[in-house]
């Protein structure tokens, strides 16, 4: 209960000295700069994420329930930023059971249906606006299944001859499990909620990703998302492990 609340004390102060900065000297604090006085979304989006790229953007839900509207709001803003792959990570399952209303809200919004692991295997198709980003639903059981479907083709391939024990290899075996997930690793994962926890999100397609943290992704502002983008174009490289 103290680490929650230590935790929730420093974002309030972080989020407070974003918004001193930006309205303080005629908005020429970063975030200010980046946001402009006139820019629009997908401008101010772009110029947070710098030099950088995103192309799988995993926001990790713990307990907390989320509207469909949020998750519309960052799968559209992730468009902004060329993001290919938008993943929400739900250990418990609850947005697959959405999933009806959020499809409709994403196609309300111009954006193609959501798909979970079992169907990941459309790319991204580009359309007026810029590239449609890949909506993919995640939970426990998927980290799971891409093992176990990782193993048996690891199994098959070695029944025909394909595979013996000296051609099996960490990289193999990653790739493997990163294959049976369906999405590429993230270079960039959003942890939301009071738990500061993975949430079974597979730690095998994470070893190069950068994680920040946010309180709640409910009723997420573009000044907060700008925010959490310009964290990211800042931090260095992960060399995984």
């Amino acid at each position: 209960m103290a680490t929650s609340v230590i935790y929730k004390l420093l974002y309030l102060a972080d989020s407070a000295r974003l918004l001193v900065l930006r309205l303080s000297h005629g908005a020429r604090g970063r975030i200010g700069g980046i946001l402009g006085d006139n820019s629009d979304t997908g401008t101010a989006i772009r110029r947070a994420l710098g030099s950088k790229t995103l192309d799988h953007l995993a926001v990790i839900l713990s307990k907390e329930e989320v509207a469909v509207a949020d998750l519309v709001r960052v799968a559209v803003w992730s468009r902004a930023a060329g993001t290919a792959h938008v993943s929400f990570h739900d250990p418990w399952g609850r947005l697959k059971a959405r999933r009806a209303a959020l499809d409709q809200a994403l196609q309300a919004a111009g954006l193609d249906p959501c798909r979970t692991a079992a169907n990941a295997t459309a790319e991204p198709h580009t359309a007026a606006g810029g590239r449609l980003p890949c909506v993919t639903l995640l939970d426990m059981a998927d980290g799971k299944a891409a093992i176990a479907r990782a193993a048996r083709g690891l199994c098959e391939r070695a029944l025909v001859g394909e595979l013996t024990s000296a051609g099996v290899s960490m990289e193999l075996l990653d790739g493997c499990i990163v294959r049976g997930v369906g999405v590429p690793a993230p270079e960039l994962a959003v942890c939301c909620g009071d738990v500061i926890s993975l949430c079974g999100f597979l730690p095998w397609h994470a070893s190069f990703t950068t994680f920040l943290l946010l309180p709640s992704l409910r009723n997420l502002s573009l000044c907060g998302f700008v925010s959490l983008l310009d964290k990211f174009s800042q931090c260095e490289q992960r060399g995984g492990a």
